[in-house]
Parts: C-alpha cells; structure tokens; sequence
C-alpha cells in the first residue's frame, strides 16, 4: 500500500504525544500520586489499548486486500485464454465475413445497375443484348487478378507485421494465410497477361 509509511509515521505520533502528554514527562513527577495523575496513567492504558485495535484492524484489512488481490489475478489467469481462443478462432472468421458480405454487397450492386439497365433499354424499345444475360465472373480481366492480388497480399502482410510487433506472432502467422491468396492471384495475373499478350 503507498499509504503505508504515513500509518505508521502517525502511529509514532499518537504514541509518544500520549507518552508525554499521558506520564507527564516534560514536568516534575509529583511526590505522590494524585488523582490527575492516575487519570493521566489510565488515558496512556486507554491510547495503548487504541493502538492495538487500530492495529488489529491495519492486519484484517491488510488480509482483506490481499484476498482481494489473489481473486483478481485469479480471475485474470481465467480470461486471458479465453480471451486469445476467440481472438484468435474470431479473428479470421470476422475477415472472411467482412470478405464474404463486401463481395455479396458488390454482387447485389451489379444485378440493381443491370436491371435498371434493361428497363432503360425496354422502355426506349431498343435490342437487349445478349452480353446481358452471360453470367459474369467467369472470365475476369487480368487487371482484377492483379488489383486483387495486390490488395490481399499487403493485407496480409500488415496483418503479419502488425500481430509480431505487438508481440502475438501465432496470430500473426495467419497472415500468411491471406498473403498466400494474394500471391496466387498475383500468378493468375501474370500467367493470363502473358497468355493474353501471346495472342
């Protein structure tokens, strides 16, 4: 406790002000004892008696606190794993849902242009043309492999550099994970580029 010293230092204080205030010891003792004098000798019983509870006290809550202390680490020896287990289960499933529900947003986006597209076309009685029913995704430009390879590889290299300089590498080897993808679609980007300039 910080406050500590300053108990014991008035503890001092109210000791030897009842020591020389109580026996009378700045003056003469007097020749025979009168009834101030006895009063004087049952106030120092009554200050002893005083500091002891006050020290009893000092030791339950010393005692006190300390239990205190043993629970709170307890309690925190508890959740520190429970605590890593979901960062570290939770962590990349939140990833890929944020992936997951941002690339069905995207999706949702181009079917509502689509649509607004073809009543435009209709109500101005022009062709539909038919590029607008092929299903998209299955041949994508070489940029997108390259854009994407490029935003899930410095992810995924921030993601590793920053769990290591915080210290939690088992985290932030999952990192690579998300690296990994991104240098493959880096590949996908470079082999159809050069598939596409062979042409």
């Amino acid at each position: 406790m910080p406050t500590q010293p300053y108990k014991s230092l008035i503890r001092m204080l109210i000791l030897s002000a009842g020591l020389i205030f109580g026996t009378g010891a700045w003056a003469e003792p007097p020749v025979n004892p009168t009834p101030a004098a006895q009063a004087h000798t049952t106030e120092v019983a009554d200050l002893t008696k005083i500091q002891n509870a006050i020290n009893t006290l000092e030791q339950q809550l010393d005692k006190q606190t300390s239990a205190r202390d043993e629970e709170d680490e307890a309690e925190q020896k508890t959740l520190v794993p429970i605590v890593n287990v979901i960062t570290v289960i939770g962590g990349p499933l939140l990833l890929m849902a944020f992936i997951l529900v941002l690339g069905y947003r995207k999706q949702q986006m181009r079917m509502q242009q689509q649509i607004k597209l073809l009543d435009t076309l209709i109500a101005a009685g022009r062709d539909i043309p038919t590029e607008l029913f092929t299903p998209r995704g299955e041949e994508k430009p070489p940029q997108h492999y390259l854009h994407s390879g490029l935003r899930y590889g410095f992810l995924g290299l921030g993601w590793l550099l920053a769990f290591s300089l915080l210290g939690k590498r088992e985290i932030g080897y999952l990192g690579l994970i998300v690296l990994s993808f991104g240098a493959s679609q880096l590949m996908i980007w470079k082999l159809s580029h050069a598939a596409s300039a062979n042409k």
